[in-house]
């Protein structure tokens, strides 16, 4: 509806007064909303279509701000602007409106800073800052940057041009002090830069090496490919652990097939290899075999052969087999007691 009419269209995905609204910031969900728009945008029917900036936060990290700058070079959209507001109230110096003596200046502390939803003006300028000089490197030169957030005067307009804002933006200090703030503000650059015999331009990202604002900085590149190296030799190494659990479950897989198809042996009656289905082998023809004969002798160990072919290995060529007899010792009769003898056999009578 308002793409033929407007210059620049605003993606706010930052604000923090919305509930949920800031979800909006992760790096899959902000690419697919940025690609959506940029597509809608290019099926407006008119000669020079609107640009498109989206606007964060300047309570995202490091991390969230390569998504950010990940989501806006792959989408196609032509700027954005930082910062929004910050949920933030600790570090920032909150003092009351109440007039107090000097000796208490300290104790100055807001009552309303522990208030939810986004803090402006003054504050704010530091984080934005910092976030902007992250950002940066982040982005080519051709995708500029719109500076905001507590921006009050010349000079903080000029620390975001150093910083790489291309243009800045007016909200807190606008509503203060009026309509001709952004001529005050435009009057005291034009001051700086003339003591300085600079420009606006040439100030833009001169607080980087080169006025390269980063984007071609080697120390970033370094960074940038060790973080890759280690991302992946992580994944080389999450491979071979991949691989030797999966070499593990192959053995496992062979060594149960191979237990399906084993069949155990047919019971043996002794040790000289015959099975019940055949003739057993007698003792005494072990002394006419080629090889010598060697003979165990034990005591009363009923099941020790059965025991011993599982155990033993099969008789070698030229030898023998092993002969186990058992020796079973008698048991000892009980005494004859002549008297009782003839209590048992005796006539039974009633007592």
């Amino acid at each position: 509806m308002l793409g033929p009419y407007a210059d620049v269209v605003v993606i706010n995905v930052s604000s923090p007064n919305t509930p949920g609204l800031r979800a909006l910031q992760g790096k899959e969900i902000l690419e697919k909303l940025l690609k959506d728009v940029v597509e809608e945008r290019n099926r407006i029917a008119v000669d020079g279509l609107p640009k498109i900036a989206v606007k964060v936060a300047c309570d995202l990290n490091e991390e969230e701000l390569g998504d950010v700058a990940g989501a806006v070079r792959s989408s196609g959209v032509e700027g954005v602007i930082v910062s929004n507001t910050t949920i933030r109230r600790q570090g920032l110096g909150l003092k009351s409106c109440k007039l107090l003596p000097p000796f208490l200046d300290h104790e100055l502390i807001s009552a309303n800073q522990s208030q939810v939803g986004g803090l402006s003006g003054r504050p704010l300028f530091p984080l934005s800052l910092i976030a902007l000089k992250t950002l940066r490197p982040l982005l080519p030169p051709s995708i500029p940057i719109i500076g905001c957030g507590g921006i009050s005067t010349g000079q903080d307009a000029l620390e975001m041009a150093k910083a790489g804002a291309s243009m800045i933006q007016l909200y807190t200090s606008f509503g203060y002090r009026g309509v001709g703030t952004p001529r005050l503000i435009k009057d005291e650059i034009t001051a700086q830069l003339s003591t300085a015999k600079s420009s606006w331009k040439k100030s833009i990202g001169t607080d980087y090496k080169d006025g390269k604002m980063g984007w071609t900085d080697e120390d970033r590149f370094k960074k940038t490919n060790e973080a890759l190296r280690k991302e992946a030799e992580g994944l080389g190494e999450l491979l071979k652990n991949l691989s030797d659990k999966e070499d593990t479950a192959s053995l496992v897989r062979k060594a149960e097939e191979a237990l399906r198809q084993f069949k155990p042996p047919q019971p043996r009656d002794n040790l000289l290899g015959s099975t019940t289905e055949g003739a057993p082998a007698p003792a005494s023809e072990t002394s006419e075999s080629s090889g010598p004969t060697q003979t165990i002798t034990s005591g009363n160990v009923g099941g020790v052969p059965a025991l011993l072919e599982s155990v033993l290995p099969a008789p070698a060529a030229g030898f023998a087999p092993i002969v186990v007899e058992e020796n079973v010792q008698p048991q000892p009769q009980e005494e004859v007691d002549e008297w009782k003898q003839t209590v048992q056999k005796g006539q039974r009578r009633l007592v």
